[in-house]
């Protein structure tokens, strides 16, 4: 079973109140900015500042990503 981000956004909006609902929805979406920032400068700074390899890069990011996938299935 594939559980969508939307659908975990969803779920738990169903635990708030209607008035702090739209509070919360700008807070994840800044969580997820900050998160996307992050990450964007962590490989920026890996691979033009520490010199890492594209190959490195995308062995470690893949093996990341193969991860967070079997938790969502």
């Amino acid at each position: 079973m594939l559980i969508t981000k939307v659908e975990i956004l969803s779920l738990s909006l169903q635990w708030l109140d209607k008035n702090k609902s739209a509070h919360f929805m700008g807070k994840a979406m800044s969580v997820r900015s900050v998160a996307a920032l992050l990450a964007y400068g962590s490989i920026w700074l890996l691979m033009e500042q520490l010199n890492v390899s594209f190959k490195t890069m995308y062995t470690f990011a893949g093996r990341g990503q193969k991860r967070g996938n079997d938790l969502l299935d």
